[in-house]
């Protein structure tokens, strides 16, 4: 797990995330009963355990900031995660947090995957979210960069799309 926190208080949410998610998603599969060979439901499913672990992570985050009285509307993290069960390797991640995969042998080198960034200048998150939307304008005019604003407000903006 690696996390990447923004704002004022994004050292805190990286670093509950960092320490919450691994738990999240190991309580996911061994409440799945999970084994990648004999895995026939959708619970089952490794992915379904990381997706839950990231949604357990997010609330669990919530709970805390609210135990603490800390307000985490300009702060946040991104996350990258890896899962690997047996031969198999899953990925999961969050904002512009990207994952290098590679097989490194004494044979071979190569990149065997390369995460995309969940921002605005991936151009199909780009779509996604003005298709749903969103309220995305150019920070600074005339910059290129594209920001996603809450309807009618003038900040803030992120360029994080997830």
């Amino acid at each position: 797990v690696v996390c990447d926190g923004h704002g004022p208080f994004g050292h805190l949410a990286a670093f509950r995330v960092a320490q919450s998610l691994p738990m999240f998603v190991a309580g996911a599969l061994l409440a799945a009963g999970l084994d990648a060979e004999r895995a026939q439901t959708r619970d089952a499913l490794p992915e379904h355990a990381l997706l839950q672990g990231f949604e357990q992570a997010s609330a669990d985050l919530a709970a805390y900031a609210n135990d603490h009285n800390l307000d985490f509307a300009a702060s946040g993290t991104t996350c990258v995660v890896a899962l690997r069960l047996h031969a198999d390797m899953q990925v999961a991640w969050l904002g512009d947090a990207q994952a290098l995969i590679a097989t490194v042998t004494d044979a071979q080198q190569r990149v065997d995957l390369v995460t995309p960034g969940h921002s605005t200048r991936n151009a199909q998150e780009l779509q996604r979210v003005v298709s749903r939307g969103a309220d995305v304008r150019e920070l600074p005019a005339g910059s290129g960069e594209k920001r996603i604003f809450a309807p009618g407000k003038r900040g803030p903006a992120l360029s994080i799309t997830r």
